[in-house]
């Protein structure tokens, strides 16, 4: 089972792959010293990021557009693993999924998100 849901337990996603390792986004200083050695400094503590690509409803892929931009925390379920944290990005546009509906409500779409590890939930 791999998906995405809100807090209160509502999933968004009707199915995620393409899943990749957890990744660290680090903000880094290099300097290069008067006798010409590299001095690299890290600042502050990384971001662990995990990207995936996801299947959604027109309608969550509002409600996930609206929850990106006001930072709403959710959570991601990778088999074992449960993860709270929010998106950051989404990487592609959402493209339309297989058959065109007439009603908006049944339409599918398909995108990549770049998802912002807070915790690992037990």
């Amino acid at each position: 089972m791999i998906q995405l849901e809100t807090l209160s337990g509502y999933i968004l996603t009707l199915g995620c792959k393409n899943v990749t390792l957890p990744q660290f986004d680090i903000l880094k200083a290099e300097n290069r010293l008067l006798d010409g050695s590299l001095h690299i400094q890290t600042v502050g503590n990384p971001l662990k990021t995990i990207n995936f690509e996801i299947l959604i409803t027109r309608n969550n892929a509002e409600r996930l557009d609206h929850a990106r931009a006001i930072g709403e925390e959710l959570y991601f379920i990778n088999e074992n693993k449960k993860y709270r944290g929010i998106i950051r990005n989404v990487v592609d546009d959402w493209t339309q999924f297989g058959k065109r509906y007439r009603e908006l409500s049944l339409r599918k779409y398909t995108g990549s998100i770049e998802f912002v590890v807070l915790e690992e939930v037990t």
